[in-house]
């Protein structure tokens, strides 16, 4: 029997190919990776240019919320200014 390993097995952050296979195995793979940039518009979240990778933990939560396991959380005021940004 094949051990699943999942998203928890992951680094923090991970290329879109580790994601795809932890996310459907590597038979599927290569379909799931492609429609990421697509579930981008969603919320999916972008791959972070200093990593060259997306933070794991966020591809997680978007799931929890896709599937209601996690509520979507409010912006809080001032959310963002640790990377530059003004709200």
């Amino acid at each position: 029997m094949k051990r699943i390993r999942g998203l928890a097995s992951l680094p923090e952050f991970a290329s879109d190919a580790e994601i795809a296979v932890a996310l459907v195995g590597k038979a599927r793979a290569a379909e799931i990776e492609a429609i990421f940039p697509a579930l981008e518009a969603s919320g999916f979240p972008h791959v972070d240019p200093r990593f060259n990778a997306r933070y794991v933990p966020a591809v997680r939560r978007f799931f929890d919320i896709e599937y209601g396991l996690a509520a979507p959380r409010a912006a809080s005021p001032g959310e963002g200014r640790a990377r530059g940004r003004r709200g």
